[in-house]
């Protein structure tokens, strides 16, 4: 299963949106992980799996702005995040028969009695060639918890396409 993660980014092969009446307003995070001349963000302790180089192995993740070939040809061609930012960063995800956590982070500075909005964009980069036509298909939970640890929320994608 591999899968690449781009937060607040767009798959340029499909997006579904949903519409809130109201002002959301500006952005209180955006998480992008470098490009354009700055490095490759990945902080300590965002993921669960072990940052590498390239194109990643399983268990492993890579912040990168191009990766091809990989999988032994079975995943698509990287060229870029959906900013369209010249060598913007992506994190790319290779799950095959691991779980963890994919990204975690802290938002602070948040108001009480206010609905926020959160939103990711995420792609499953296997072919459908990928395991003798057979990929399995990756299945995501967001969760928010408060910095007590209290849960407040989750949802889960269903197998991604």
């Amino acid at each position: 299963m591999m899968l690449c993660l781009c937060i607040f980014c767009v798959s340029p092969l499909m997006s579904i949106a949903q519409l809130c009446a109201g002002n959301l307003g500006d952005p209180i995070a955006n998480v992008k992980f470098g490009g354009n001349g700055t490095p490759a963000l990945a902080p300590p302790g965002i993921s669960t799996f072990t940052r590498g180089g390239g194109c990643p192995a399983p268990g492993s993740f890579s912040i990168s702005s191009l990766l091809f070939g990989c999988g032994s040809n079975t995943w698509f061609l990287l060229v870029g995040d959906h900013t369209r930012e010249t060598g913007s960063n992506y994190m790319v995800v290779n799950a095959q028969g691991v779980s963890g956590t994919i990204y975690r982070d802290t938002v602070t500075g948040l108001c009480g009695n206010t609905t926020y909005q959160f939103g990711a964009y995420i792609s499953n980069e296997m072919k459908k060639s990928a395991c003798n036509g057979q990929p399995v298909l990756p299945i995501l939970t967001f969760t928010a918890k408060s910095e007590t640890g209290q849960f407040l929320g989750n949802f889960n994608t269903g197998g991604i396409t």
